[in-house]
């Protein structure tokens, strides 16, 4: 999705807020898209989780990490480089 460069240049700018937003935004995309379990959705809970971590949520960002590793485990394996 177009969503995640976009949340990237605003995190990487600073804007905290609204890269968060783009990043949810691309999370709720992707499970309406391809479901709860793919690896487009684990993506997108990974870079929220970042931006998460950055902000000091640490609790939002543990669970979205937390979730993106789980989702990429079972799309491609334990031992997959992705995972």
């Amino acid at each position: 999705s177009t969503l995640i460069p976009l949340g990237v240049l605003l995190q990487e700018k600073g804007d905290l807020v609204a890269a968060e937003e783009m990043f949810k935004r691309s999370l709720r995309n992707d499970e309406k898209h391809y479901g709860l379990e793919h690896n487009h959705v684990a993506e997108s809970c990974i870079v929220l989780g970042a931006c998460l971590k950055e902000k000091g949520d640490i609790t939002g960002a543990k669970q979205n990490l937390q979730r993106g590793l789980m989702i990429n485990e079972q799309v491609w394996g334990t031992e997959h480089p992705e995972t």
